[in-house]
């Protein structure tokens, strides 16, 4: 039943609940939630290109589902690229002209492709010096000096995924707002469903992805590729970079992705 795989998920149990889900599909082939569900587990555990082939199949089968499934096969298609960007040397979208920082992180990203993990601290190193921070406050009334994302690579920047399937990485002194909206379903964890305002660009609703893209490994990997731990690469003088659920630094406290529900950015700060 769709219950058991649901359940597995909850328990953290990814593979069983691929399995459990798998198995429902197979007997019950026209059930568009269950191979919806199935779909979900699988992008949790990276399998962009087998989760699109069960969102196809929906879309064949009931026709009055082809447009919301025509909207997450756009996800997937920009977490594909989120991956291209990270792997492969492809850059990504910008919806303003790119800051210091952005350029600074395409560098460093370039430099550790390369193996050149030295050079990459340098560039970030003097990045963060010069990155522009911002003021505001978060969830209503919780006021903050600064705000930025732990993983070194990511600080000043904000990483979203469009409803038509672009990446795009937007400076984080040029947001303006951030509205999470409620999770619906289990994707709903691994992209954040967000309504985002950009200063002298678009506004809209947006996927923020709440993991880091680097493939988490070791005994703790499921519950880093569920978004329910976070761990950190990079000794003292490197790159700090995350694996698992993305946190932010806000003034002085560390917020996961999964603790917030709005927040107001006011001004910035050289």
């Amino acid at each position: 039943m769709a219950t058991d795989a649901r359940t597995l998920f909850r328990d953290g149990n990814l593979d069983g609940a691929i399995e459990a889900a798998t198995n429902v599909v197979r007997d019950n082939p026209n059930d568009a939630e269950a191979r919806a569900l199935l779909a979900d587990f699988q992008c949790f555990a990276g399998a962009y290109d087998k989760a699109d082939r069960q969102l196809d199949i929906i879309g064949t089968q009931n026709t009055k589902l082809a447009v919301a499934v025509a909207q997450t096969r756009q996800v997937i298609r920009g977490a594909i690229a989120r991956q291209e960007v990270f792997e492969k040397g492809r850059a990504p979208d910008v919806v303003t002209e790119p800051d210091g920082f952005v350029a600074a992180s395409l560098q460093a990203l370039l430099a550790l492709r390369e193996g050149d993990g030295k050079k990459a601290q340098a560039i970030l190193a003097e990045a963060e010096e010069q990155r522009v921070k911002v003021i505001g406050k978060r969830d209503g009334d919780k006021p903050f000096d600064d705000f930025r994302d732990a993983d070194d690579l990511s600080a000043g920047i904000l990483e979203v995924i469009s409803i038509t399937g672009k990446y795009f990485w937007v400076p984080m002194h040029k947001v303006v707002s951030i509205r999470f909206e409620e999770t619906a379903r289990p994707r709903d964890l691994l992209w954040r469903p967000a309504a985002v305002e950009v200063r002298d660009g678009p506004e809209g609703v947006v996927y923020i992805p709440a993991t880091y893209p680097t493939t988490p490994t070791g005994p703790e990997a499921t519950a880093l590729r569920l978004g329910r731990a976070t761990d950190w690469q990079g000794a003292e003088g490197e790159v700090v970079r995350g694996v698992g659920l993305r946190l932010f630094v806000v003034g002085e406290d560390g917020v996961g992705i999964d603790e917030l529900s709005e927040v107001d950015f006011e001004t910035a700060s050289a």
